[in-house]
């Protein structure tokens, strides 16, 4: 048949049927759910960037129970007011709202890393510079290692902005360490020892709720969050035992090598540098990292 019969033959029988299915559906109604999410934290947002101090709180309120209530649904959506907080110059509520979120969803490492860069930023608008600093260190901890770069990049601005006098030397001898300490773990008759961040303290009490909830035996998603928690929280040895049961609970391969990277973020945590975190990776078969 010719192309203009074809043609032809198409006009005649009319327009042609678009098969609905119900996954088609399905997609269409959470699309729809998503951005009517999406619309109620804008405008929240908008009321968080306000003049009205009063009504700003109570949308930064308002963001963080709905996010407590309903992390998976909300947690995303609700970085819009965390922004709208900073911006105001709220950095209280934003500080709140953003570790709000981390705890909704620790497994969901993008969004923590961002949202722990929020919380410095917040502590930093604050002037608590002992607060920023431990945040950094938190993200050093906490870090994918495709991530890893930009967390050390992280800690070496924090450290120049708490500390202008010596901050820039501490930035610089910190940067030489994570280098110099890629291969080999450190001993303490080294020349760069010891460690820039030893001395620095996270505060356990922004924490402590979440890790005194009742534990979830026998749930690997829980056993993986509570370690990257407790990473956060600068306590790696807790955070390898989380991760040691996370282990037991693996049921693919997927799953084992999310717990070995885990575990190799928390030897990083624990030595303060990426050589025990390599050996660890290597034992296990994958990749090792570089900076």
């Amino acid at each position: 048949r010719s192309l203009g019969s074809a043609l032809v033959a198409a006009m005649l029988m009319g327009p042609v049927a678009v098969m609905v299915t119900p996954t088609t559906l399905q997609a269409q109604a959470a699309s729809a759910d998503e951005q009517r999410r999406q619309q109620e934290f804008n405008a929240l947002a908008a009321r968080a960037r306000g003049s009205n101090d009063a009504d700003a709180n109570a949308a930064a309120a308002e963001a963080e129970r709905l996010v407590t209530k309903e992390p998976w649904n909300y947690r995303r959506p609700a970085t819009v007011v965390v922004e709208a907080l900073l911006q105001s110059k709220r950095y209280e509520p934003a500080e709140s709202l953003a570790r709000a979120i981390i705890l909704g969803a620790p497994t969901d490492w993008w969004l923590v890393n961002d949202m722990q860069k929020k919380r410095i930023e917040a502590y930093l608008g604050r002037g608590r510079n002992d607060d920023a600093l431990a945040a950094a260190k938190g993200l050093y901890n906490f870090a994918d290692f495709r991530q890893i770069k930009q967390a050390i990049d992280e800690v070496a601005r924090v450290l120049q902005i708490v500390d202008p006098q010596d901050g820039a030397a501490r930035a610089r001898r910190f940067r030489e360490q994570q280098q110099a300490w890629l291969t080999h773990a450190p001993q303490e008759n080294d020349p760069l020892w010891p460690p820039v961040l030893a001395d620095v303290k996270v505060d356990m009490s922004v924490f402590q709720e979440y890790l005194e909830r009742p534990a979830h035996s026998n749930i690997y998603v829980a056993a993986m969050n509570r370690g990257l928690v407790l990473l956060l929280a600068d306590k790696p040895e807790e955070a390898m035992a989380a991760f040691r049961e996370a282990s037991g609970l693996a049921a693919n391969e997927q799953r084992k090598n999310e717990v070995a990277h885990a575990m190799a973020r928390a030897l990083r945590a624990r030595d303060q540098c990426l050589a025990p975190a390599n050996e660890h990776l290597k034992s296990e078969g994958l990749p090792t990292i570089g900076l």
